[in-house]
């Protein structure tokens, strides 16, 4: 019974947006320098995320998604970020923040939205790697303002929105 309340409040609370487009949450579990990570999802959007630990707790990243069907917001976003890694007993730990930028054109409902903004995040994620598979749970806190913004519906409006998101990924390893 708590799974489906919990199904239906995040059916309730969960907002589209018809010029931000949130990427993947980014979880490396990084344990040593020289470690690499490279990721790629294909589904309405190409999203691309790149990772490589500096040091045995510093990694940085890149990433980049964008839209390619015509039945979705056309849009670009890449960012880049660096952050903290830590193993904690059987718990990988990593903390990072970054900055990105993109551009998006939407036309929804016979509504044209279009835009360019930039967003600044801030993400931690906890997870364990096994030998089968993985598993980590991440939360991201992020502001986006709006550099350019036109709009043929007088409701929406140009203004910084932040965003708090989490997720839990488990991947087999095969």
């Amino acid at each position: 019974m708590r799974i489906f309340l919990f199904v239906l409040l995040a059916i309730f609370v969960v907002r589209c947006s018809p010029v931000y487009i949130p990427n993947a949450r980014h979880a490396t579990l990084f344990q040593k320098k020289g470690e690499y990570k490279a990721t790629a999802y294909l589904l309405q959007v190409a999203d691309v995320q790149l990772a490589y630990a500096v040091s045995n707790h510093v990694a940085v990243m890149a990433n980049f998604n964008s839209s390619f069907t015509s039945n979705f917001p056309c849009f670009r976003f890449g960012e880049i970020g660096a952050g903290y890694f830590t193993k904690a007993k059987e718990f990988n730990i990593e903390f990072c923040g970054g900055y990105g930028i993109g551009t998006s054109l939407s036309n929804l409902n016979s509504k044209f939205v279009s835009g360019n903004y930039y967003r600044v995040y801030f993400s931690q994620s906890a997870g364990q790697k096994l030998e089968r598979f993985q598993w980590s749970v991440t939360n991201r806190v992020s502001l986006v303002d709006f550099t350019t913004f036109q709009s043929s519906d007088p409701v929406l409006s140009k203004s910084a929105k932040k965003f708090l998101s989490s997720r839990v990924c488990i991947l087999a390893i095969l």
